[in-house]
C-alpha cells in the first residue's frame, strides 16, 4: 500500500485491473485465486447433517402409488395426501388414511407413540399427465468436465440485485431494474413495479409455457415456500400453475402447515435435507418421462443463500446424482447456473467477493451426440465461453435448443451470441 497526498492506494488481489477508469477503455474480465486468504477466513458453512443417525431408515414408504410402513416398531402410523392449490402456497390435506394405494404426488406420513409425534416425512412421486461453485463443488465439476464435456461460463453477469430480477430475464426475458453503462447511459427496465408485482403473469411468454408449446412436459423445483415469482418485493407471480409438476405443496408443509414432527424432519437428524427432497422428485421426474421430452428447472436456494461455501456438503450427492441418472442425462442438454453471487456476510466486505456478488456460476453440456468434432459445437461454446454473458443470453441459448431447426420463429434474443452461435453448427437432421 501507498500514499500520496494522504490518499491511499492498496494493490488489488486481481490479476487484470483497469486501473483507469476510462469507460472507453475494453473490458477486462478478471483472474484471481478464488483460495486467496480473504475468501477463506470467512468460509463457515453449516452442515446440518454431520451428527445425524447415518444408520437411520425411513419408518415409512412409497413406492408405485402405494404407501407402506417398513419400521416394524412403529405404533401408530398414517398418511394424507396434499394438493397444491393452483400456483399459491396453499394446500389442501386429505383424510389421513392408513397404508395402501394413493394417487397423489406428496404425501405427509406421521407416527405417534403415546400420543406423541415421532416421525414425520414427506414423501413424492411423478404422476404422468396424460396429456460460488468452484470451491464448493470440486468434485462434481472435475466429474462434470471429464464425463459430460461441461464447459464452464466463468464471465456472466448478473443483471440485478437478488434472485427476482435475475429470475425475471432468464425465464421471460425482461429486465425489471433499471442500470447504467459504463459510459453512464441509463439503460430502462422493460417492467415497472406494475408490469412485474401488481398483476397476475400467466399471459406474459415465459420458458415454461413455451417448452410445453412444443410438447415437453414441465417441472419446476423450489426449495422455499416464498417462490421466485410471488417472493420479494412479495409480488402476485403466477395464478395457475405454469408447469405440470410443481414442487410447491412439499415446501408449504415443510415450512408451515405440516405437522409439528413434518415441519422438523428435513432439518438434518435423519440425515435428510431439503435440498435432497427437491432433487428426488426430478429424479422421479426424469424416470417418469423417458419416452417424451421433459424440461425440468431446479432451483435451490436453502445451500448457500448465506454461506460462500454452503454447497460443499452438496458436492458427493450431486456427483452421484448424475452418475446414478447418467442415461438419461447423456442425452440432455444441462445447465448449471447461479442467479447471482454472494449478497449478504462478511464475504462481500472482501475485494474478490465482492466480485463474485457480481459473478454467478454458470456451466453447460450439450448431449453426447453433439460433442464430437465434426459438429464443431464444444469448440464454439469454448470460444463463447470467454466472452461477457447474462442471463439474457443463457436464455437465449435455451431457445435455440427449442426453436432453431424446428421453426423459423424471429425472436431478437436468438440474436444473443451465446445462444444462437453455439448451435450454428448443428444440421436439421440432427436436432432431436
Amino acid at each position: 500500500m501507498r500514499s500520496i497526498d494522504n490518499f491511499f492506494f492498496t494493490a488489488s488481489i486481481f490479476l487484470h485491473v483497469d486501473s483507469i477508469g476510462n469507460s472507453q477503455n475494453t473490458c477486462v474480465l478478471p483472474e484471481y485465486d478464488i483460495w486467496h486468504p480473504d475468501i477463506k477466513k470467512v468460509l463457515t458453512a453449516k452442515f446440518p447433517t454431520n451428527n445425524c443417525d447415518k444408520s437411520f431408515e425411513p419408518w415409512t414408504q412409497l413406492v408405485n402409488s402405494t404407501w407402506r410402513v417398513v419400521n416394524e416398531e412403529a405404533e401408530l402410523c398414517l398418511a394424507r395426501c396434499i394438493e397444491g392449490v393452483r400456483a399459491s402456497r396453499e394446500v389442501t390435506f386429505g383424510k389421513w388414511m392408513t397404508p395402501g394405494y394413493v394417487d397423489c404426488e406428496f404425501l405427509e406420513t406421521v407416527c405417534w407413540e403415546n400420543g406423541e409425534e415421532v416421525y414425520g416425512y414427506i414423501h413424492t412421486q411423478i404422476l404422468p399427465n396424460t396429456g460460488m461453485a468452484k470451491r464448493s463443488l470440486p468434485k462434481f465439476l472435475k466429474y462434470f468436465q471429464s464425463e459430460f464435456n461441461g464447459i464452464q461460463f466463468p464471465y456472466v453477469n448478473r443483471v440485478g440485485e437478488n434472485s427476482h430480477p435475475n429470475g425475471v430475464s432468464l425465464w421471460f426475458g425482461k429486465s425489471v431494474e433499471s442500470g447504467q453503462k459504463v459510459s453512464g447511459e441509463r439503460i430502462d427496465a422493460d417492467w415497472n413495479a406494475v408490469n412485474k408485482c401488481h398483476r397476475y403473469i400467466d399471459n406474459e411468454t415465459h420458458l415454461f409455457k413455451q417448452f410445453k408449446d412444443h410438447g415437453y412436459t414441465t417441472l419446476l423445483t423450489e426449495d422455499w415456500m416464498v417462490e421466485l415469482m410471488d417472493s420479494y418485493p412479495f409480488c402476485k407471480g403466477f395464478l395457475d400453475k405454469p408447469v405440470d409438476h410443481m414442487f410447491r405443496p412439499f415446501t408449504s408443509v415443510f415450512e408451515r402447515v405440516g405437522m409439528d414432527i413434518t415441519r422438523q424432519h428435513l432439518e438434518g437428524h435423519l440425515c435428510r435435507e431439503i435440498h435432497e427432497a427437491a432433487m428426488e422428485y426430478w429424479e422421479q421426474a426424469m424416470n417418469t418421462y423417458r419416452d417424451r421430452p421433459l424440461f425440468a428447472f431446479t432451483w435451490l436456494i436453502d445451500l448457500a443463500h448465506e454461506y460462500p461455501d454452503g454447497p460443499v456438503r452438496f458436492d458427493d450427492y450431486l456427483t452421484q446424482f448424475f452418475e446414478r441418472n447418467r442415461e438419461i442425462l447423456d442425452d440432455s442438454f444441462i445447465f448449471i447456473s447461479g442467479d447471482h453471487g454472494i449478497r449478504v456476510g462478511d464475504h462481500i466486505t472482501s475485494e474478490i467477493g465482492s466480485f463474485e456478488r457480481n459473478n454467478p456460476f454458470l456451466g453447460i453440456s450439450v448431449p453426447k451426440k453433439f460433442q464430437d468434432e465434426r459438429n464443431g459445437m464444444l469448440e464454439v461454446m469454448r470460444l463463447n465461453s470467454n466472452q461477457l454473458q447474462t442471463h439474457f443470453d443463457t436464455r437465449a441459448t435455451l431457445l435455440d435448443i427449442l426453436m432453431v431447426k424446428k421453426t423459423k420463429v424471429k425472436d431478437e434474443n436468438l440474436k444473443m451470441r451465446l445462444g444462437q452461435k453455439v448451435l450454428d453448427h448443428l444440421k436439421n437432421d440432427q436436432f432431436p
